[in-house]
């Protein structure tokens, strides 16, 4: 009975150190071909990296944020989308990373929303970093005459109108990438039938915490689990929620590792964009 005992708690602490030392540094570089309809043939093989949630904080170091966007730099990104959550408690700790930010330099930019901690102090960072932020509006990636439309979304859709009129505006032979933090907003975009190739959000860290078989157990989204992480496809649109890179409140993750994404175009072989593995 005793060896039992000691078994569990070493199995206990083994798990414990793991899930706060070794998996919330651990980044898995995540790689899809993002099959599209009608992509316009210049952007074929089009490289878009995703990340977010970076959380620079007492407990996320601007070292371990380093190494992130190194790990960005190497995939070699014509354009990086990044879905906000910059810091945790102060604003100002955003200047401690703008030098880091600087160095992401692919050829069409690099693209931002606001997370749900993120201010104009956070906004004046990122502006310094040389990071475009879209705050309900729209930018256009041209490429040898094909178009990609970028539309962030705020948390609070102030001004949504104006994004409603940026989606009936859109050119039908162009691709659209939406961004923004909260990944519940899907349930009001997915109502609007304006074709938007791919939805990319943030904010829940994939719950940090995954039990194997059941999921997380805590997920900040009122659609709980619903939209923790990674592809969610309904009828009206796909959706990516990314883990993010950072951690909030504990440093600590569990089956649910830190995360980077690449996203290659291609032209879509069926009826409906989709993605498939690298």
């Amino acid at each position: 009975m005793k060896r039992i005992k000691h078994f569990i708690r070493f199995i206990i602490a083994v798990v414990i150190c793991y899930s706060f030392l070794i998996e919330p540094r651990w980044v898995k570089v995540n790689k899809y071909v993002l099959e599209i309809k009608n992509l316009p043939p210049q952007f074929k093989d089009f490289r878009i990296v995703l990340f977010g949630d970076v959380h620079r904080s007492k407990i996320v170091s601007t070292g371990y944020i380093r190494k992130c966007i190194s790990k960005v730099n190497n995939l070699n990104p014509h354009i990086v989308l990044n879905t906000g959550g910059y810091v945790t408690g102060k604003q100002e700790y955003i200047f401690d990373i703008v030098e880091i930010l600087k160095t992401m330099k692919p050829e069409y930019g690099v693209y931002s929303v606001l997370g749900n901690h993120d201010g104009e102090t956070i906004a004046k960072g990122l502006k310094q970093a040389g990071i475009k932020v879209l705050r309900n509006e729209s930018a256009t990636i041209e490429k040898e005459g094909g178009l990609l439309r970028l539309i962030g979304l705020d948390d609070s859709l102030t001004g949504y109108e104006n994004i409603v009129k940026i989606l009936k505006d859109t050119k039908k032979k162009e691709v659209r990438l939406l961004m923004t933090h909260n990944p519940d907003l899907f349930e009001i975009l997915k109502l609007y039938e304006y074709k938007i190739d791919l939805i990319a959000a943030g904010h829940t860290h994939g719950g940090q915490v995954v039990i194997p078989f059941i999921g997380p157990p805590l997920v900040p989204s009122i659609y709980g689990k619903k939209y923790a992480s990674g592809f969610i496809r309904e009828k009206n649109g796909l959706m990516y929620v990314t883990r993010g890179i950072g951690t909030y409140l504990l440093p600590v993750r569990f089956f649910c590792r830190p995360e980077i994404t690449l996203f290659i175009l291609s032209e879509a072989k069926i009826a409906d964009s989709g993605r498939l593995n690298l």
